[in-house]
């Protein structure tokens, strides 16, 4: 997997319903309809690219299936809705 700049990173999360809060790392929670539903990333601070080890422990804590569905969500080709719509299947957020 090709590694990322940290800075899309950033931006990928915010566009997507992540909301940051600074601290030791910038520390990002999804929200959907205004509740956070468990799902936390983080990036450190000075961190310049976000490369294959670091991108699968993100992947993991996103909650997305595979490496693709990280590049996917970065390079945004991946939506929000198709984001929901993955943890609607997934049962971490609820049908309406």
């Amino acid at each position: 997997m090709k590694p990322f700049p940290a800075r899309e990173v950033d931006a990928a999360l915010l566009r997507k319903g992540f909301v940051k809060r600074q601290g030791d790392h910038a520390y990002y929670h999804f929200k959907y309809r205004g509740c956070d539903v468990g799902i936390s990333t983080k990036i450190s601070h000075g961190e310049k690219e976000i490369g294959p080890g670091l991108s699968k422990r993100m992947r993991a804590q996103m909650r997305l299936e595979t490496n693709a569905d990280f590049g996917r969500f970065v390079d945004c080709p991946l939506t929000f809705e198709e984001y929901v719509a993955l943890l609607k299947r997934l049962g971490i957020i609820s049908e309406d």
